[in-house]
């Protein structure tokens, strides 16, 4: 009964999320701006996009192997994939990471490790998409709605405090007390801290996997930027660099469904304000979705494969060998 009271309220959240995007506008305008796509730009967007994918894979390989553990390119490139389709179809926003733990970790025998190695994942690609925003704040500040500039500033420090928590010493120690009562709880929340401190002892791991995350970051403001001219909005990489951080941090809480509602509603505040009309507002951060949509179908063969594989034994991340 708790869960189902919680998936209704999230339900009714993104209810009065999608209300407030699509306030004053008409659904018919939004509709006509996404039929009216251009499709070559679309298709190039798309491409950007899987570019950015295929770096996020390579950087979620290099901090597994950081643990210990190895990873061969084809297997995490899948497994990433199986992770971006499991987001967009689950109720959560973290639902693509969980299922990446549970196939990685159990194949390893070492959950706790791949889950430091999926929360850094995460944690290098907010690190880079922040970073890029304050760059674009730093260098055309004044072209910048002030609601964009204190956005993305406000994002920044969240990120911050938010990496402070997952690998200082002494919040992990508090949340292991904390859990005490629940043994396996504990001792996996004890494990998991661990494995992040290994990232907090290696600082030039993190250092390459936040250089692959700004590659990776850039392709995802450019396939922006190409779905954007697909709607015929033309807007600049410095707005996109910071209005895109704020929308997935957003997405990201766990107030509505997947998101829905709440990025259209983002995306309309900051945009707005930058001049773009409400119906493309909410037109572009639908194309958005749709794009990641398409881009992530190819995880759902892959987990239909993993599932259906004829082996006893199916081996989703060939190869991979745990060493703790």
């Amino acid at each position: 009964m708790k869960r189902a009271r919680q998936i209704g309220l999230r339900i009714a959240l993104s209810g009065g999320f999608i209300y407030l995007a699509l306030r004053g506008i008409s659904t018919g305008h939004v509709l006509s701006a996404l039929t009216h796509a251009n499709p070559s730009w679309f298709l190039a967007g798309l491409a950007v996009l899987s570019v950015s994918f295929v770096l996020g894979a390579l950087r979620w390989r290099l901090l597994v192997r950081g643990q210990q553990i190895e990873l061969g390119v084809r297997d995490a490139a899948r497994l990433t994939w199986i992770g971006l389709f499991f987001t967009n179809v689950l109720p959560t926003g973290f639902g693509g990471d969980a299922v990446r733990v549970w196939i990685a970790g159990r194949r390893s025998g070492a959950v706790p490790a791949i889950t430091a190695s999926v929360l850094a994942d995460r944690l290098s690609a907010l690190w880079a998409l922040t970073a890029l925003g304050a760059l674009g704040v730093a260098i055309d500040s004044s072209a910048l709605p002030s609601l964009v500039v204190i956005s993305i500033l406000s994002a920044c420090a969240l990120v911050t405090v938010g990496s402070v928590l997952l690998l200082a010493p002494a919040p992990a120690r508090a949340l292991v007390r904390a859990t005490a009562r629940w043994q396996r709880v504990s001792q996996a929340v004890e494990r998991t801290s661990a494995g992040m401190s290994t990232y907090a002892d290696r600082r030039e791991l993190l250092f390459e996997a936040v250089a692959i995350s700004v590659l990776a970051q850039v392709c995802v403001i450019v396939a922006a930027l190409l779905l954007a001219r697909s709607l015929g909005l033309h807007v600049g990489m410095g707005l996109l660099s910071t209005t895109i951080p704020v929308a997935l941090l957003a997405t990201a809480t766990p107030t509505s469904i997947n998101g829905l509602g709440v990025r259209e509603t983002v995306f309309r505040a900051l945009l707005v304000p930058a001049g773009v009309l409400p119906a493309i507002a909410v037109a572009f951060s639908l194309i958005t979705v749709v794009a990641g949509a398409i881009v992530s179908l190819p995880g759902a063969i892959a987990w239909v494969s993993l599932r259906y594989r004829s082996s006893p034994a199916p081996e989703p991340v060939q190869g991979l060998v745990a060493s703790v």
